[in-house]
């Protein structure tokens, strides 16, 4: 009986640091506010200020002619914001795609 226990510990903690592992963040602390994907970009001003850094990438967009070749139809731009959290903690990286936080990830230096 007691093997059968272990066993499932065992497998219930591998389970457990196997999701974990692979688990993104979707939000952090910005001091003692929560910054959470899908703020709008004005919030997360608001509460953490300006990004320590901020990269700003403008992608075409193309849509396909009736008669057939592709024309560009406008520009969807992305903005990388990171924010140094201090000592301790990893920096944060945010993904801002129509004013709107998409993805956050601490990064591991």
């Amino acid at each position: 009986m007691m093997t059968n226990n272990y066993r499932l510990v065992s497998l219930a903690v591998l389970w457990l640091a196997a999701v974990s592992a692979h688990a993104q963040p979707d939000a952090f602390w910005c001091g003692q506010r929560l910054i959470r994907e899908g703020m709008r970009a004005s919030d997360i001003l608001d509460r953490c200020g300006e990004p320590d850094s901020k990269d700003i990438v403008e992608e075409p967009i193309f849509a396909w002619r009736p008669g057939g070749g592709r024309v560009q139809t406008g520009v969807t731009v992305t903005e990388y914001w990171l924010y140094d959290r201090g000592s301790g903690r990893f920096p944060a990286r945010l993904t801002i795609r129509e004013n709107i936080a998409e993805q956050i990830e601490l990064l591991t230096r």
